[in-house]
């Protein structure tokens, strides 16, 4: 009897300590978070969160209960590396790949599948990833710059809640569909899509060196 109550005694003191262990990682976890998301500006980057960014990005995680986002999907290296493909081909949207940190973020990804990252450096790329992605996906909606202050005079688009989309997207894997929903279907903006991927295809093609098959040599004047 005595050696059975030790025994229950034994694996509750191992089933309080697990849990006790959980929680502390679980208040580390969301400590972490925190300090990323009340900071300024993001480690990765110089320059300051616009307050709409920072709003959106503690929305997007406080979604997800201050826990990794990208990581925690099903699919975390092939949705991590579709947005990284997606960044780079960014130009044929008539955006630039550099505005979403495209080499930074491929470099850092390099360095935590290399390694033995910890539990910072996965928040750290986690949120710079978020971030980057809010920022696409209202470019691409919204546009890099308002028409406004172009001089055109459009009608305002209706305010879309772009966290919840995404928080929405990941969950049944649908990242691809959601970027399709965002893009603009104006024919003008179709036709554009189409003259840059012909200027890309002419500009890769002048970079080519020409060479000259000549007769005869040429002379001075000709």
């Amino acid at each position: 009897m005595k050696t059975k109550r030790s025994h229950k005694a034994t694996i509750l003191l191992a089933w309080v300590l697990l849990c006790s262990f959980k929680v502390h990682a679980d208040t580390t976890h969301d400590a972490i978070f925190k300090v990323i998301l009340s900071s300024n500006s993001h480690p990765y980057f110089n320059e300051t969160y616009s307050s709409t960014e920072k709003t959106k990005l503690k929305k997007l995680y406080k979604l997800n209960q201050n826990q990794l986002f990208w990581f925690s999907s099903k699919h975390p290296v092939q949705a991590i590396n579709q947005l990284l493909a997606l960044y780079t081909d960014a130009p044929t949207q008539g955006l630039i790949s550099s505005d979403y940190a495209e080499q930074h973020l491929k470099t850092q990804w390099q360095n935590i599948q290399h390694s033995n990252p910890d539990f910072y450096q996965f928040a750290v790329f986690d949120t710079a990833f978020s971030l980057t992605f809010l920022r696409y996906l209202n470019d691409l909606h919204y546009g890099r710059v308002p028409p406004q202050l172009l001089g055109f005079r459009l009608q305002q688009k209706k305010i879309i809640d772009i966290t919840s989309a995404i928080f929405g997207a990941l969950q049944i894997n649908a990242i691809s569909s959601l970027i399709e929903d965002l893009e603009p279907k104006l024919k003008p903006y179709q036709q554009l899509k189409v003259a840059l991927a012909k200027y890309r295809r002419l500009d890769q093609y002048f970079k080519k060196p020409l060479h000259f098959k000549l007769e005869r040599s040429l002379r001075p004047g000709e």
